[in-house]
């Protein structure tokens, strides 16, 4: 069984623009629309009103059933005592005092180890030892959420890894004018006519999924060939050991029906002129894949963080696309989405700091090893390269 690819999200990538740095994109409102929006804070809800909030209203018994499955391992959200939560929209509420106190508190207690601390949004990673820890640790007054690591496959959910499809596959019957396979749901939305007005231009699209194969030359060495030869650039990372190469098949034909080159060799993308970011989060796309909700948060912020890829970012409408299902939510992930696509952009909004995603002190399956930028070093040191000019 496959699981297919919405191609309608890759056709809205064309579409929509993430940022706010463009104040005269006609698909955007007013800006005195967007600043009368903005006049009257908007309230924050707690936490039980999120599609993650049933996590909260579980009995500790009963989260603790899924910690033990997980061999403890859990995420837990900081936030400031008396508050709701300590992120919202494309604010991080909590205060870096508070964070630290957290952290501190954390490791002070024998039956909990801290395995990350994410150091852009305000989230730990842990293993815990006992139902009597877990309890000790809701009831502390900094908890924003405290949930499984790992994405919950659900009893007889019966999904799939996502994996299978060949790294040559184009599944397209139309072609381009070069000869390229236009895919048919790409056709059928009337791409063609979509590209009159925009190829992927000014547009960085960030794809958050299972690598990019290594043989695929149109998404490495020819990505900026033929009609595509813009001077537009890939760049291929990962957020867990074991290098960029995809061993499953799904992020590369992601990555191919969002940006795959014009060339007239094979099949081409919805925004063949964007220049794009792949990023290593795991090895398939649904929970029978073992998603790890924390290197999905931090591959969602490798994907669109100017930090990383300035000054390539500049004046660039950024778009990310997370084609991977789960039978559960997670406020780590739920948080990180809102946070970055809320305007102004919240990754432009956030500290200025030259660590990576997540600091690792224990590994743990699906761990981070490092992360690197383009042009710009950032320890410990990513498996990752670019394609296209530099």
């Amino acid at each position: 069984m496959r699981i297919r690819i919405p191609l309608l999200l890759s056709f809205l990538a064309l579409m929509v623009g993430a940022c706010a740095d463009y104040p005269r994109d006609p698909l955007l409102p007013p800006p005195d629309a967007l600043t009368s929006a903005s006049a009257t804070p908007e309230p924050v809800p707690p936490r039980t009103e999120d599609l993650a909030g049933y996590w909260e209203e579980m009995a500790d018994e009963e989260l603790w059933q899924h910690l033990e499955a997980q061999n403890g391992h859990a995420v837990i959200g900081i936030k400031n005592p008396g508050e709701a939560r300590g992120i919202w929209r494309n604010r991080v509420l909590v205060s870096p005092a508070n964070l630290r106190g957290a952290e501190n508190a954390l490791r002070a207690r024998r039956d909990v180890k801290v395995l990350g601390v994410n150091d852009y949004l305000p989230f730990f990673t842990l293993r815990i030892e006992s139902l009597e820890a877990l309890s000790a640790i809701r009831a502390l007054p900094f908890r924003d959420y405290l949930q499984p690591l790992y994405m919950d496959t659900g009893d007889g959910s019966g999904m799939m890894g996502g994996c299978g499809w060949r790294n040559t596959y184009t599944g397209g019957a139309p072609h381009s004018s070069l000869g390229d396979a236009i895919p048919s749901g790409l056709a059928r939305m009337g791409i063609q006519d979509a590209w009159r007005r925009n190829a992927g231009e000014a547009a960085v699209i960030g794809v958050t999924d299972t690598g990019v194969s290594v043989d695929q030359a149109n998404l490495r060495t020819n990505f900026s060939s033929g009609a595509s030869a813009t001077g537009r650039w890939h760049d291929i990372v990962t957020v867990i050991d074991g290098g960029t190469n995809d061993q499953c098949g799904h992020g590369t034909r992601l990555a191919g029906l969002s940006f795959a080159p014009q060339n007239g060799s094979s099949m081409v993308g919805a925004a063949w002129k964007a220049n794009a970011v792949s990023v290593r989060q795991g090895n398939g796309v649904s929970t029978s894949a073992g998603i790890n909700s924390a290197n999905a948060a931090s591959a969602a912020v490798m994907a669109v963080d100017e930090r990383f890829y300035a000054p390539h970012f500049i004046n660039q409408r950024r778009i990310v696309s997370m084609a991977w299902g789960a039978a559960s939510s997670h406020s780590n992930v739920e948080g990180c989405t809102s946070f970055g696509s809320m305007p102004p952009s919240g990754w432009i909004r956030m500290q200025r700091s030259p660590s990576p995603p997540i600091r690792r002190e224990e590994p743990v399956p699906s761990r981070t090893s490092g992360i690197t930028a383009p042009r710009r070093r950032v320890p410990p040191t990513l498996r990752g390269r670019r394609s296209g000019p530099r």
